[in-house]
Protein backbone atom coordinates (compact mmCIF):
# COMPACT_ATOMS: atom_id res chain seq x y z
CA UNK A 1 0.00 0.00 0.00
CA UNK A 2 1.51 3.39 -0.79
CA UNK A 3 2.43 5.54 2.41
CA UNK A 4 -0.17 8.38 2.56
CA UNK A 5 1.74 11.34 1.80
CA UNK A 6 0.34 14.27 4.26
CA UNK A 7 1.15 17.04 1.94
CA UNK A 8 0.01 16.04 -1.14
CA UNK A 9 -3.00 14.10 0.08
CA UNK A 10 -4.80 16.72 2.19
CA UNK A 11 -8.11 17.62 1.02
CA UNK A 12 -7.45 21.45 -0.89
CA UNK A 13 -5.14 19.43 -3.16
CA UNK A 14 -7.57 16.77 -3.79
CA UNK A 15 -10.45 19.07 -4.57
CA UNK A 16 -7.91 21.28 -6.89
CA UNK A 17 -7.26 18.30 -8.82
CA UNK A 18 -10.68 17.20 -9.04
CA UNK A 19 -11.26 20.68 -11.17
CA UNK A 20 -8.47 20.24 -12.68
CA UNK A 21 -9.92 17.05 -13.64
CA UNK A 22 -12.86 18.26 -14.80
CA UNK A 23 -10.78 20.80 -17.10
CA UNK A 24 -9.38 17.75 -18.82
CA UNK A 25 -12.08 15.88 -19.54
CA UNK A 26 -14.45 19.12 -20.34
CA UNK A 27 -17.05 18.08 -18.18
CA UNK A 28 -18.36 21.46 -17.79
CA UNK A 29 -21.74 20.17 -15.77
CA UNK A 30 -19.64 19.41 -12.96
CA UNK A 31 -16.86 22.10 -12.96
CA UNK A 32 -19.13 24.61 -10.86
CA UNK A 33 -19.82 21.88 -8.50
CA UNK A 34 -15.87 20.58 -8.10
CA UNK A 35 -15.10 24.46 -8.06
CA UNK A 36 -17.69 25.10 -4.93
CA UNK A 37 -16.43 21.67 -3.10
CA UNK A 38 -12.72 23.48 -2.96
CA UNK A 39 -13.95 26.67 -2.11
CA UNK A 40 -16.06 25.43 0.71
CA UNK A 41 -12.73 23.52 2.09
CA UNK A 42 -9.90 25.82 1.73
CA UNK A 43 -11.58 29.30 0.47
CA UNK A 44 -7.92 30.49 0.20
CA UNK A 45 -6.61 28.43 -2.00
CA UNK A 46 -3.89 30.11 -4.34
CA UNK A 47 -5.57 28.55 -7.48
CA UNK A 48 -9.52 29.49 -6.56
CA UNK A 49 -9.57 33.03 -8.47
CA UNK A 50 -7.82 31.29 -11.96
CA UNK A 51 -9.90 28.78 -11.48
CA UNK A 52 -12.80 30.91 -11.03
CA UNK A 53 -11.90 33.09 -13.66
CA UNK A 54 -11.45 30.15 -16.37
CA UNK A 55 -14.97 29.22 -15.35
CA UNK A 56 -16.08 32.48 -16.35
CA UNK A 57 -14.12 32.04 -19.23
CA UNK A 58 -15.84 29.07 -20.32
CA UNK A 59 -19.49 30.16 -19.25
CA UNK A 60 -19.28 33.14 -21.64
CA UNK A 61 -17.70 30.81 -24.31
CA UNK A 62 -20.59 28.17 -24.34
CA UNK A 63 -23.37 31.41 -23.77
CA UNK A 64 -22.08 33.39 -26.63
CA UNK A 65 -21.16 30.06 -29.36
CA UNK A 66 -24.48 28.70 -28.51
CA UNK A 67 -26.12 32.14 -29.49
CA UNK A 68 -27.44 31.72 -33.20
CA UNK A 69 -27.32 35.46 -33.55
CA UNK A 70 -23.95 36.10 -32.57
CA UNK A 71 -21.99 38.15 -35.35
CA UNK A 72 -19.02 38.57 -36.82
CA UNK A 73 -17.45 40.93 -34.44
CA UNK A 74 -18.52 38.75 -31.51
CA UNK A 75 -16.87 35.94 -32.93
CA UNK A 76 -13.59 38.12 -33.05
CA UNK A 77 -14.17 38.50 -29.39
CA UNK A 78 -14.30 35.02 -29.21
CA UNK A 79 -10.84 34.94 -30.59
CA UNK A 80 -9.26 37.51 -28.51
CA UNK A 81 -10.52 35.79 -25.30
CA UNK A 82 -8.93 32.36 -26.19
CA UNK A 83 -5.60 33.65 -28.05
CA UNK A 84 -5.39 35.69 -24.81
CA UNK A 85 -6.54 35.30 -21.65
CA UNK A 86 -8.30 31.48 -21.94
CA UNK A 87 -4.92 30.30 -23.04
CA UNK A 88 -2.87 32.07 -20.58
CA UNK A 89 -4.86 30.67 -17.54
CA UNK A 90 -4.98 26.88 -19.11
CA UNK A 91 -1.11 27.06 -19.44
CA UNK A 92 -0.84 28.28 -15.90
CA UNK A 93 -3.48 25.66 -14.49
CA UNK A 94 -2.61 22.57 -16.60
CA UNK A 95 0.92 23.21 -17.64
CA UNK A 96 1.56 20.66 -20.41
CA UNK A 97 -1.66 19.36 -21.10
CA UNK A 98 -3.05 22.82 -22.20
CA UNK A 99 -2.09 22.92 -25.75
CA UNK A 100 -3.92 19.71 -26.43
CA UNK A 101 -6.92 21.24 -24.20
CA UNK A 102 -7.22 24.83 -25.54
CA UNK A 103 -7.28 23.00 -29.46
CA UNK A 104 -10.72 22.00 -29.38
CA UNK A 105 -11.53 25.31 -28.94
CA UNK A 106 -10.43 26.01 -31.69
CA UNK A 107 -12.38 23.95 -34.19
CA UNK A 108 -15.19 25.33 -32.47
CA UNK A 109 -14.34 29.14 -33.23
CA UNK A 110 -13.40 27.64 -36.88
CA UNK A 111 -17.00 26.08 -37.35
CA UNK A 112 -18.62 29.77 -36.57
CA UNK A 113 -16.23 31.54 -38.61
CA UNK A 114 -16.87 29.14 -41.89
CA UNK A 115 -20.63 29.22 -41.36
CA UNK A 116 -20.30 33.13 -41.87
CA UNK A 117 -19.11 32.42 -45.92
CA UNK A 118 -16.76 34.65 -47.36
CA UNK A 119 -17.08 37.05 -44.65
CA UNK A 120 -15.43 34.32 -42.15
CA UNK A 121 -12.92 32.60 -44.55
CA UNK A 122 -9.73 33.80 -43.21
CA UNK A 123 -10.42 33.93 -39.56
CA UNK A 124 -11.88 30.09 -39.68
CA UNK A 125 -8.80 28.77 -41.79
CA UNK A 126 -6.58 29.91 -39.30
CA UNK A 127 -8.43 28.87 -36.49
CA UNK A 128 -8.51 25.44 -38.11
CA UNK A 129 -4.76 25.83 -38.05
CA UNK A 130 -4.87 26.12 -34.12
CA UNK A 131 -7.00 23.87 -34.10
CA UNK A 132 -4.79 21.56 -36.08
CA UNK A 133 -7.45 20.42 -37.92
CA UNK A 134 -5.21 19.62 -41.30
CA UNK A 135 -7.50 18.51 -43.56
CA UNK A 136 -10.35 21.32 -42.96
CA UNK A 137 -7.01 23.74 -43.24
CA UNK A 138 -6.48 22.15 -46.35
CA UNK A 139 -10.08 22.49 -48.02
CA UNK A 140 -10.63 26.17 -47.03
CA UNK A 141 -7.41 26.92 -48.32
CA UNK A 142 -7.95 25.83 -51.87
CA UNK A 143 -11.51 26.95 -51.81
CA UNK A 144 -9.62 30.65 -52.21
CA UNK A 145 -9.65 32.17 -55.27
CA UNK A 146 -6.00 34.00 -56.54
CA UNK A 147 -4.91 31.28 -53.47
CA UNK A 148 -1.40 31.05 -55.93
CA UNK A 149 -0.62 35.31 -55.10
CA UNK A 150 -1.85 34.85 -51.25
CA UNK A 151 0.79 34.87 -48.75
CA UNK A 152 -1.96 33.73 -46.12
CA UNK A 153 -3.17 31.20 -48.24
CA UNK A 154 0.43 29.81 -48.89
CA UNK A 155 1.22 29.33 -45.43
CA UNK A 156 -2.02 27.25 -44.71
CA UNK A 157 -0.92 24.89 -47.20
CA UNK A 158 2.14 24.81 -46.48
CA UNK A 159 1.55 23.88 -43.06
CA UNK A 160 -1.07 21.90 -43.37
CA UNK A 161 0.34 19.85 -45.91
CA UNK A 162 3.83 19.04 -44.12
CA UNK A 163 1.64 17.93 -40.90
CA UNK A 164 -0.23 15.85 -43.22
CA UNK A 165 2.97 14.06 -45.04
CA UNK A 166 2.43 15.72 -48.19
CA UNK A 167 6.32 16.80 -47.95
CA UNK A 168 6.15 18.27 -51.81
CA UNK A 169 3.42 19.86 -52.03
CA UNK A 170 4.52 21.63 -48.47
CA UNK A 171 7.83 23.09 -50.07
CA UNK A 172 6.08 24.09 -52.93
CA UNK A 173 3.92 26.22 -50.84
CA UNK A 174 6.69 27.27 -49.11
CA UNK A 175 8.59 28.52 -51.82
CA UNK A 176 5.40 30.68 -53.61
CA UNK A 177 5.24 32.13 -49.61
CA UNK A 178 8.86 32.95 -50.46
CA UNK A 179 8.40 35.53 -53.24
CA UNK A 180 4.69 36.54 -51.82
CA UNK A 181 6.40 37.38 -48.58
CA UNK A 182 10.37 37.07 -48.16
CA UNK A 183 10.24 39.48 -44.75
CA UNK A 184 8.15 36.45 -43.19
CA UNK A 185 10.02 33.61 -44.68
CA UNK A 186 12.30 32.90 -41.60
CA UNK A 187 9.00 33.21 -39.13
CA UNK A 188 7.46 30.60 -41.39
CA UNK A 189 10.16 28.48 -41.51
CA UNK A 190 10.75 28.84 -37.35
CA UNK A 191 6.64 27.67 -37.23
CA UNK A 192 7.12 24.48 -39.15
CA UNK A 193 9.57 23.28 -37.27
CA UNK A 194 10.99 21.23 -39.40
CA UNK A 195 14.36 20.11 -39.86
CA UNK A 196 15.43 19.73 -43.68
CA UNK A 197 13.63 23.06 -43.87
CA UNK A 198 15.96 24.79 -41.27
CA UNK A 199 18.88 23.15 -42.78
CA UNK A 200 17.97 24.49 -46.03
CA UNK A 201 17.53 27.72 -44.75
CA UNK A 202 21.07 27.83 -43.14
CA UNK A 203 22.56 26.60 -46.49
CA UNK A 204 21.01 29.49 -48.35
CA UNK A 205 21.94 32.01 -45.68
CA UNK A 206 25.60 30.55 -46.01
CA UNK A 207 25.58 30.82 -49.95
CA UNK A 208 23.73 33.80 -51.00
CA UNK A 209 22.83 35.84 -47.73
CA UNK A 210 23.14 38.67 -49.13
CA UNK A 211 20.17 37.69 -51.11
CA UNK A 212 16.77 39.22 -50.50
CA UNK A 213 14.86 35.89 -48.94
CA UNK A 214 12.88 36.20 -52.06
CA UNK A 215 15.55 34.60 -54.02
CA UNK A 216 15.07 31.19 -51.73
CA UNK A 217 13.18 29.50 -54.14
CA UNK A 218 16.04 29.67 -57.31
CA UNK A 219 18.50 28.30 -54.34
CA UNK A 220 16.51 25.70 -53.95
CA UNK A 221 15.74 24.88 -57.49
CA UNK A 222 19.61 24.50 -57.98
CA UNK A 223 19.93 22.61 -54.99
CA UNK A 224 17.65 19.69 -55.35
CA UNK A 225 16.78 20.11 -58.77
CA UNK A 226 12.69 19.59 -58.67
CA UNK A 227 12.50 20.29 -61.97
CA UNK A 228 8.75 18.45 -62.87
CA UNK A 229 7.23 20.86 -60.25
CA UNK A 230 4.74 23.51 -61.77
CA UNK A 231 4.00 26.97 -60.78
CA UNK A 232 0.55 28.35 -62.34
CA UNK A 233 2.05 31.76 -61.75
CA UNK A 234 4.26 33.84 -61.15
CA UNK A 235 4.67 37.21 -59.40
CA UNK A 236 6.29 39.52 -61.44
CA UNK A 237 9.41 39.83 -59.28
CA UNK A 238 12.87 39.73 -60.11
CA UNK A 239 13.18 36.34 -57.94
CA UNK A 240 10.96 34.97 -59.41
CA UNK A 241 11.91 35.78 -63.09
CA UNK A 242 15.34 34.04 -61.97
CA UNK A 243 13.57 30.97 -61.07
CA UNK A 244 11.65 30.46 -64.39
CA UNK A 245 15.52 31.79 -65.74
CA UNK A 246 17.66 28.85 -64.10
CA UNK A 247 14.20 26.27 -64.26
CA UNK A 248 15.21 26.65 -68.58
CA UNK A 249 19.45 26.75 -68.20
CA UNK A 250 18.84 22.95 -65.76
CA UNK A 251 16.27 21.52 -68.00
CA UNK A 252 18.46 22.43 -71.28
CA UNK A 253 22.04 21.45 -69.94
CA UNK A 254 21.42 17.68 -70.53
CA UNK A 255 21.72 18.38 -73.98
CA UNK A 256 24.81 20.69 -74.05
CA UNK A 257 26.08 24.33 -75.01
CA UNK A 258 24.22 25.93 -77.35
CA UNK A 259 22.95 29.67 -78.10
CA UNK A 260 20.06 28.91 -76.58
CA UNK A 261 22.15 28.54 -73.01
CA UNK A 262 23.97 30.90 -73.28
CA UNK A 263 20.89 33.38 -74.24
CA UNK A 264 19.70 32.11 -70.80
CA UNK A 265 22.85 32.57 -69.35
CA UNK A 266 23.54 36.32 -70.08
CA UNK A 267 19.71 36.91 -69.19
CA UNK A 268 20.84 35.76 -65.23
CA UNK A 269 23.96 37.91 -65.12
CA UNK A 270 21.88 40.63 -65.83
CA UNK A 271 19.08 39.76 -63.77
CA UNK A 272 21.16 38.92 -60.58
CA UNK A 273 25.47 39.04 -60.73
CA UNK A 274 25.42 37.11 -57.33
CA UNK A 275 23.14 34.54 -58.11
CA UNK A 276 25.05 33.74 -61.59
CA UNK A 277 28.23 33.78 -59.88
CA UNK A 278 26.81 31.33 -57.52
CA UNK A 279 25.34 29.47 -60.61
CA UNK A 280 28.52 29.40 -62.36
CA UNK A 281 30.23 28.07 -59.46
CA UNK A 282 28.74 24.77 -59.22
CA UNK A 283 28.97 24.21 -62.75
Amino acid sequence: MRQLDLFNDTAPVQKANQVVEALLRRDWSVLPGALAELTKVDAEHHHAPKFERLCGLIHEWQHLLGAEEIGYEGRCHLREVLNSALTSLADDLMGDAAADWVRPFWGELAEKFERMGERGKEEGAEAYLKAQRWSDVLRMANAFSGKEMRPSVQRWLCLSHLALGHRDEATQSLLRFSWLSPDCLERLIQEASFAPWAQCWRGFQRNLGELDNDWFPAWYLHEFRPLEWRFEAFPQTSAARGYQILLGLLRSESRGIDRTLMADRAKLKNLCPEFFAFYLRHR
